[in-house]
């Protein structure tokens, strides 16, 4: 019998104590993490933080002593121990009431494709004496977790807008640098750039073929001008009319003039008024010398001459302009590479600066209408 006393007397105190304890009421809210109902492909969210770091971000928020304190002088509670403790002491009392516990589960992660582990919801609880008062609590306390998460969220994403608004301008204002950029340099190297690298190549062979064109016909010229030489020197150079001769060395004068400009040029009338002059004399005096054989054909042949070295002397001009263009084009074509590379240097960074700018407007709109979604993003209260 002696050895049950202990027993008896243990379990006689604790259903004492039981019966002295004042009821503890306990009233929980499980609060569900929703995902965005728009789909993601449609509207990405601007607010990034994970849901563990928000809860902890709004749970010193609501725990801090001034919107604690507040709970309780507007609901009256810890009445008994206010007399007895500090308003510091009362309000630790209060956060040991408070029970927050997060519930996980494995979810398919967007970005990775993969299962991963994420909190999905969060029980509130709060206990106390007096049931009504802790169901009470427990409501406003919910209510004040929802509220100040919407408040962070509409926050988050005001400013994610702000940021994504200066990251366009800024990006704006780097295309119109790049654009400008860009046309200063095609103006600087129009003639070399990577679009015109076919034509110039095409440009050079044409200018070539020209140029051994021109120098067949001169060397043409060359042999006609050797026959034309030989048979003037076998033409005895005596008794030929001064006036004649004259009137040659003016008309060489006017073919190789004509070459260069055109017929309303002062010296070519002067030379045209002269020349006609000569030649009515010529006319009127039909001198002895014309009418013979030799002087005739050494006034034939002299024109003859003088024509083809005008022509020659022509040909020689142009093979001249057009070896400085294709001096030109040899250049331009020997820049090409160069101006390629700065040319697709500029272009690339023009082409990212485009797509970031595209990518940074599809997010600032996305921010826009995620600030409408926030309110019904988080929240929906489980009994």
């Amino acid at each position: 019998m002696e050895s049950d006393h202990p027993f008896v007397v243990v379990s006689a105190i604790a259903v004492l104590v039981a019966l002295l304890l004042p009821s503890v009421y306990r009233s929980t809210s499980t609060i569900l993490i929703e995902e965005q109902e728009i789909p993601q492909d449609y509207v990405m969210t601007t607010v990034t933080g994970f849901a563990e770091q928000r809860l902890e971000t709004i749970n010193q928020r609501i725990m801090g002593t001034e919107r604690l304190l507040d709970i309780i002088n507007r609901y009256e509670l810890y009445q008994d121990q206010l007399e007895k403790q500090t308003l510091d002491e009362v309000v630790v009392q209060m956060r040991k009431d408070i029970h927050l516990e997060t519930i996980s589960a494995e979810v398919m992660d967007r970005r990775t494709g993969r299962a991963t582990a994420a909190t999905i919801a969060f029980t509130l609880a709060y206990e106390g004496n007096d049931p009504r008062k802790v169901q009470q609590i427990a409501n406003v306390l919910t209510s004040l977790y929802l509220e100040e998460n919407l408040r962070i969220r509409e926050r988050q994403s005001e400013e994610a807008s702000k940021f994504l608004k200066t990251e366009m301008e800024s990006l704006q204002a780097e295309l119109t640098d790049v654009e400008q950029n860009i046309a200063t340099y095609k103006e600087e190297n129009l003639k070399a750039l990577p679009e015109l690298g076919q034509f110039n190549l095409q440009t050079l062979e044409r200018i070539e073929r020209e140029i051994d064109q021109l120098r067949v016909q001169i060397s043409s010229l060359l042999e006609r001008e050797a026959f034309l030489e030989t048979q003037l020197a076998a033409i005895p150079a005596n008794n030929i009319d001064p006036e004649r001769a004259r009137l040659i060395e003016l008309q060489t004068q006017l073919t190789n003039l004509l070459s260069r400009v055109s017929e309303n040029y002062p010296d070519v009338k002067k030379l045209r008024t002269e020349i006609a002059a000569i030649e009515q004399r010529l006319d009127e005096g039909t001198p002895e010398s014309w009418k013979d054989q030799e002087n005739q054909t050494r006034v034939t042949l002299t024109a003859q001459l003088a024509s083809l070295r005008s022509e020659k002397e022509s040909f020689s001009g142009q093979i001249l302009a057009l070896q400085k263009r294709r001096q030109s084009m040899q250049k331009r074509i020997e820049a090409a590479p160069r101006v390629e590379e700065g040319y697709t240097a500029l272009m690339i960074k023009r082409n990212s600066l485009l797509s970031k700018f595209d990518d940074i407007s599809k997010r600032f709109m996305e921010a826009k209408i995620a600030q409408g979604l926030e309110a019904g993003r988080w929240a929906s209260d489980l009994p």
